[in-house]
C-alpha cells in the first residue's frame, strides 16, 4: 500500500535564488554546482540543484561535503542504485569519512510516498548514513535512523549541518519507517536485473 506522506511543507524553493539556465544546441541545462558539470534542466534536476544550494546556503553544509548522482557500485559492487544527493562528515573519534545524510529527488508533480522513502533507505543500507530525507521541492521529509534501524521523522526546525552532526535534531509525532531486511534488499536487486535484461517492464512494481 503506498500512502501519501504529509510532511514539511518546503519553504527552501522560495529561499535560494532562481535557477539560471544554460541553452545549448536548442536543449537547456542547469549547472551542477557540486561536479561542475552542466546537466539536462529535467523538473526533478531543477529541484535536486536547489536543494544542493539550499543546503549551502542554509543550513551550512560545506559543498565539498555534497556529492550528486552517486553510483552505490562505489561501495557495493552489486548495487546499480543511484543516490541524488549525499552528505558527508568527518567522524572526529575514528577520523574517517562517514555518510550523514542521503536525499532522494522527486519532480514537482511527484507526490512523497511510503514507496518513495522505501527507495531512499534501500540506500541508507548501504552508505549507512546517520539521516535520510525525501522531497519533492514543494513537500520535505526528514528522518533520522535510530539503533533499531528505524527512520524517525525530525520536526520543521531549519536544522544545520552541526545540528545534524550532533544530533541536535526534535522527532515529530508521527510513525516511523522501518529499515529493509536483506531479504528485502535483495529481492529489490533480483527485479531490477529483471527489469534491466528486459524480462519484465520498467513500471513493474513489486507488491513487498
Amino acid at each position: 500500500m503506498s500512502v501519501t506522506l504529509k510532511g514539511i511543507r518546503c519553504v527552501f524553493i522560495s529561499k535560494v535564488m532562481n535557477m539560471k539556465i544554460y541553452k545549448k544546441n536548442g536543449k537547456k541545462f542547469l549547472y551542477d554546482m557540486v561536479k561542475g558539470i552542466l546537466r539536462p534542466a529535467t523538473p526533478e534536476e531543477k529541484v535536486r540543484q536547489k536543494v544542493v544550494k539550499y543546503l549551502v546556503e542554509q543550513m551550512k553544509i560545506p559543498i565539498e561535503a555534497i556529492e550528486t548522482e552517486l553510483l552505490l557500485s562505489s561501495i557495493d559492487n552489486l548495487s546499480k542504485l543511484r543516490a541524488d544527493i549525499v552528505v558527508w562528515h568527518i567522524n572526529e573519534a575514528t577520523n574517517s569519512e562517514e555518510c550523514l545524510l542521503i536525499i532522494e529527488v522527486k519532480a514537482p508533480h511527484v507526490p512523497l510516498t511510503e514507496k518513495t522513502l522505501e527507495q531512499v533507505m534501500s540506500y541508507q543500507s548501504i552508505l549507512k548514513s546517520k539521516y535520510v530525507a525525501i522531497t519533492n521541492g514543494e513537500d520535505l521529509e526528514i528522518y533520522q535512523i535510530r539503533e533499531n534501524g528505524t527512520a524517525q521523522l525530525l520536526t520543521t526546525e531549519l536544522y544545520t549541518y552541526e545540528d545534524l552532526i550532533n544530533s541536535n535534531v526534535k522527532f515529530a509525532k508521527k510513525r516511523t519507517m522501518r529499515r529493509l531486511s536483506f531479504d528485502e534488499i535483495n529481492y529489490h536487486r533480483y527485479i531490477n536485473m529483471l527489469i534491466d535484461k528486459g524480462y519484465i517492464g520498467g513500471n513493474y512494481s513489486p507488491q513487498c
